[in-house]
């Protein structure tokens, strides 16, 4: 389900909230940036901050995908049954 629906946020079909991609655009800055609040050489510390960001879009995206999945349910389309 996943992959169907970054194909369709992809395509355009579905528009990712603005504070879900502002997170993880710094998600993914703070990560590669090279100072951290909690220094990467301190062997576990270190990378606890990074992982509860990540931590934190992984939520955010998995909203996001709920929120897919109601619109793909809402629209759904019901064919009345015809009489014969």
């Amino acid at each position: 389900m996943w992959k169907a629906f970054f194909t369709a946020v992809r395509r355009g079909e579905f528009k990712i909230a603005a504070l879900t991609w502002v997170a993880l655009a710094a998600t993914v800055a703070y990560s590669l940036w090279p100072f951290d609040l909690i220094p990467d050489v301190i062997p576990v510390v270190g990378l606890l901050d990074d992982l509860g960001l990540w931590g934190v879009v992984m939520v955010l995206a998995n909203r996001e995908r709920q929120r897919w999945i109601a619109q793909l349910s809402s629209e759904s389309v019901t064919i009345p049954a015809t009489k014969e």
